[in-house]
């Protein structure tokens, strides 16, 4: 395995086989240079390392971004965009160790290349060929396309976007793209510094302004290193825009179309050209942290037992199980199913539209689950626990803090909690904010919690929290 790899493409709809192959022969870079061509030339290598720009490239570009996402969340993938408007050796600032063609070359002509296009490679750099017998050497379809606008294949002299870009991700990288292929000249970045992040959650797991900005400086100098790039910390949301008259389009998230909106008005007043606006639709990160059963299963490969409230709860609703009769009693024949069991679905459509079901419910719930809860925790000690983590969700609510020396909350905004529960439980935003809202504010829970989490960034910024919480943990208990 490579700490390095070159992937060389000639052929984008192959994206999808070729990476999940790759992720056993890389390890940290995945640098991809697409070539638009079927066969890499013998000879002269002029003509391979310099195209016109296509008006889909783009796209390519994000395409391949958000498969990435999906086989090597853990490889920082560049694909790199400085040979697709000049012509140049492919310039890598990590040297490459291992080349990857995704069709068959001749052993002289994969050497020659590598000779002659690559700058910083590794002594030595192997290669290898990943061809899939199956592909048809005529041009295949390629990974869809958007619709390419008229105003595709215009390019501007200076382009500006901002953002925090804090720990670069492919959604990030997507977005630098688009800005780097509309630039001829020079790009500016704005980074927020503090006073902008101080109002995000858990804002102080952000990296440090001059951390954000060396690594983007890193990043778009190893994807295309010929542009200007002035990346510069901004406090609020206009930045250099609202007075530097060179800046011809601004390039905006979906979610930040509105503010390229203000920059434009303020613009507008100061007498200053309008900026045209190119919105990129973001890949979804589908890595990101998604709950507290996560959190407890990182706890748990650390060294941790864990007892899980929930599931404990599911076995009570059983028949036979102490809850059972109860909450037939109290609720009915209608949540019965035709063999016998709780309906769970239509237990919480009666309970999450009335605040006296759901307190009823709670009632003969929650002292129950604590009693097993408590025993589990007491088997657990007897066969030598040293900590065990009492997982959960009602725990605030229920009052369940006295059986615990710590409480670990953890919280993510209150649109990405709608969000959620709306994905996982394929309810509507009026049913997803009628479950939050009987469930404490953040606010709640971080005013009873000793140890604050948060699950709204990716899975490894998620365990690295938990990480150090666990860290900091065992230093106190090695203490007493």
């Amino acid at each position: 395995m490579a700490n390095t790899v070159l992937l060389i493409l000639t052929n984008s709809s192959k994206v999808g086989k070729l990476l999940p192959v790759i992720q056993r022969h890389v390890s940290k870079t995945l640098y991809i240079q697409y070539f638009p061509d079927k066969h890499l030339p013998s000879g002269s290598y002029s003509s391979l390392l310099q195209w016109k720009l296509l008006p889909n490239h783009y796209q390519k570009i994000a395409n391949i971004y958000a498969l990435a996402t999906t086989f090597l969340s853990k490889i920082d993938v560049r694909v790199l965009i400085s040979s697709t408007k000049k012509s140049s050796l492919i310039s890598t600032v990590r040297p490459i160790e291992l080349v990857i063609f995704d069709r068959n070359y001749s052993k002289e002509d994969a050497k020659m290349f590598i000779k002659n296009c690559i700058k910083n490679s590794a002594e030595p750099c192997n290669f290898i060929a990943i061809n899939d017998p199956q592909d048809a050497d005529e041009c295949s379809a390629e990974i869809l396309d958007d619709d390419v606008s008229n105003n595709e294949n215009k390019i501007y002299n200076n382009t500006v976007l901002g953002g925090t870009f804090d720990r670069l991700h492919n959604g990030h990288k997507i977005l630098l793209s688009k800005a780097i292929l509309k630039c001829s000249n020079k790009l500016t970045v704005g980074v927020t510094d503090s006073s902008m992040i101080s109002r995000k959650i858990l804002w102080e797991l952000i990296e440090p302004c001059e951390k954000r900005m060396n690594a983007l400086r890193e990043f778009l100098n190893d994807v295309n290193p010929n542009l200007i790039y002035d990346i510069v910390p901004i406090n609020d949301i206009y930045g250099p825009t609202k007075d530097d008259p060179s800046f011809e389009m601004i390039v905006v998230s979906e979610e930040t179309q509105r503010g390229a909106a203000k920059i434009n008005e303020l613009r507008l007043q100061k007498g200053l050209n309008q900026l045209d606006v190119e919105v990129v639709k973001l890949v979804e990160d589908s890595h990101h942290s998604n709950n507290n059963e996560e959190i407890a299963e990182k706890l748990n490969s650390l060294g941790a037992e864990i007892v899980h409230c929930d599931k404990l709860a599911h076995d009570l609703y059983n028949p036979g199980q102490q809850c059972f009769n109860q909450v037939v009693e109290n609720f009915g024949q209608q949540i019965l199913t035709s063999s016998g069991q709780i309906d769970r679905k239509a237990l919480a459509n009666i309970v999450f539209s009335n605040k006296e079901e759901l307190d009823k419910l709670n009632r003969i719930m929650w002292p129950a689950i604590l009693d097993v809860a408590m025993s589990k925790i007491k088997e657990l000690q007897a066969q030598g626990a040293k900590i065990i983590v009492m997982e959960a969700a009602v725990l605030i609510q229920a009052k369940w803090q006295y059986v615990c020396h710590e409480i670990w909350t953890c919280i993510i905004p209150h649109e990405e909690a709608v969000k959620r529960v709306m994905e996982r439980n394929n309810l509507s935003k009026e049913e997803a904010e009628m479950r939050i809202k009987v469930q404490p504010s953040n606010v709640e829970q971080v005013n009873e919690a000793t140890v604050v989490l948060s699950t709204l960034w990716s899975h490894d910024v998620t365990l690295s929290q938990v990480q150090k919480a666990w860290e900091l943990l065992n230093q106190f208990l090695s203490k007493q």
